[in-house]
């Protein structure tokens, strides 16, 4: 096993034992029999540490019910990590001036991916994801803080199963003339991973029809420079404009790649609920849908000296909320043909589960 499976099989571990931690069925009053101190006692959660002095309610003695438990985590989890980046803000600001408020709140997100899939033999695969957008005004303005392991620099129809996990955190800053974003920071890995970046997103309108070009231009220590660019194009249609049609035609090269990598994919769906109010029109996208269904049909390939499709594929999906505004769940059952097993049938499950952790 490489050193960075190694790091993401230890990630997700860590995951599974907080969730276990948070699940068990002791009373709340286990939890903060030690005193307030940073060095604790094995009878504090990781949790009581991170909302320390910064609960909404107080931590009852006995939880009623396991929903009661949620809201509690949920309440004072988020309030507690936003109360940080907060102080971390304040921290390092200029003192020599006015206190500049967030205009949102930071945003965190966790989810956990697990898979199934019949290929010579069955095999299993877990992938945890945690995503962070901090702001932090007093900091810099306009400059903001990020945290995420959803692998963004990968052609778009990649599995979340199958992405590079490792963490990337750094600072990131919109530009006010153009639609282009800067971003640079750090990669955990072994060695870390210098990187930066410069993203550039478009949004035309033509009809009823809209179209999304995006470019990601990025260099790191480790896999040099690459490029990856996309074109998204939608329709909304129905009574309701609730039903979407979508395309995606994306490639990737850089100097970690012998070719050019291309994917072209093909959707349908329909979103009853959104997680925040928001008019259909927009680009949705999978995460941002609070209930609702739909397929995919994607292909996969090279361009080069020898030109060829290596991989289709054909997805089912569906989500739904399974916990009020904020914890969902989602299962995408799908088939998968591939060049190097002579086009046999692959059938495969996955399930992820997603928790927003800000105010919603």
């Amino acid at each position: 096993m490489t050193t960075r499976a190694k790091i993401t099989r230890l990630s997700g571990l860590a995951l599974v034992l907080l969730g276990l931690v948070l699940a068990s069925p002791l009373q709340a009053a286990e939890l903060v029999d030690t005193p307030q101190t940073l060095l604790r006692t094995n009878s504090s959660s990781f949790l009581d540490i991170l909302i320390e002095e910064k609960l909404v309610d107080e931590k009852p003695a006995v939880f009623p019910s396991w929903g009661a438990r949620l809201d509690y985590l949920h309440e004072n989890l988020s309030h507690g990590l936003v109360a940080r980046t907060e102080e971390m803000d304040l921290l390092f600001s200029d003192k020599s001036i006015p206190v500049v408020a967030a205009k949102q709140p930071s945003r965190f997100r966790m989810g956990m991916y697990a898979s199934i899939k019949k290929d010579r033999d069955f095999e299993f695969k877990f992938a945890p994801e945690f995503s962070a957008d901090v702001d932090l005004p007093n900091v810099e303005a306009r400059w903001s803080v990020f945290i995420d392991t959803r692998g963004n620099d990968e052609l778009p129809g990649v599995d979340p199963i199958d992405r590079d996990s490792g963490a990337q955190i750094g600072v990131t800053k919109k530009s006010d003339r153009f639609p282009i974003r800067w971003k640079t920071g750090v990669k955990a890995d072994v060695p870390p991973e210098v990187f930066t970046k410069l993203e550039w997103r478009e949004l035309w309108k033509a009809g009823d029809w809209s179209f999304m070009p995006y470019l990601n231009a990025y260099v790191d220590t480790s896999e040099g420079f690459g490029q990856l660019t996309s074109l998204s194009t939608y329709s909304w249609f129905g009574r309701h404009k609730d039903c979407i049609i979508k395309t995606t035609t994306a490639g990737i090269w850089g100097d970690d790649f012998p070719d050019y990598q291309v994917e072209q994919s093909f959707g349908l769906g329909r979103v009853t609920q959104f997680i925040e109010d928001r008019h259909a029109g927009g680009n949705a996208k999978r995460d941002e849908a609070g209930r609702g269904y739909g397929c995919r049909y994607s292909a996969f390939g090279h361009v080069g000296e020898s030109s060829t499709i290596e991989r289709h594929r054909f997805t089912l999906m569906y989500r739904w909320p399974i916990y009020k505004t904020w914890l969902f769940a989602e299962i995408l059952p799908e088939v998968e043909w591939r060049e190097e097993d002579d086009w046999d049938v692959i059938p495969s499950l996955k399930i992820g589960f997603d928790a927003l952790l800000w105010g919603i």
